[in-house]
């Protein structure tokens, strides 16, 4: 995959992932699925980036992986992330989700009164 250098979201959410099998499968289902998160070839490792919110839904990632993903899996390759991260196990093997979501500014700006 050729490097490529993409704008990151101005503010948002975003995630660098180790690459591998794993990280390809996530990517293929993030272009197919959700238009708004920027992929980015990095070199070791992709950047994925949205203005509000990624959602990797290990069902249809463990289909483009061609066997089942649990959470673990996902959160081993993740590096890093900026935003709030929430990792939902799911019932079995196959099933859950990784959601990363972007500060509000409205949380933003009260937790910056509470500072002063």
């Amino acid at each position: 995959m050729a490097r490529t250098t993409a704008q990151p979201a101005a503010r948002g959410v975003g995630a660098s992932l180790i690459k591998g099998p794993e990280t390809d499968a996530i990517a293929r289902y993030l272009r197919r699925t959700q238009p708004t998160v920027n992929v980015t070839d990095r070199g070791v490792y992709l950047k994925a980036d949205a203005p509000d919110e990624i959602i990797i839904d290990l069902a249809e990632v463990s289909a483009e992986f061609g066997r089942p993903l649990e959470i673990e899996d996902v959160l081993i390759v993740l590096a890093s992330y900026f935003g709030e991260i929430d990792p939902q196990r799911g019932a079995r093997p196959g099933a859950g989700r990784l959601v990363l979501r972007a500060d509000s500014l409205s949380d933003r700006s009260q937790e910056d009164e509470g500072i002063r």
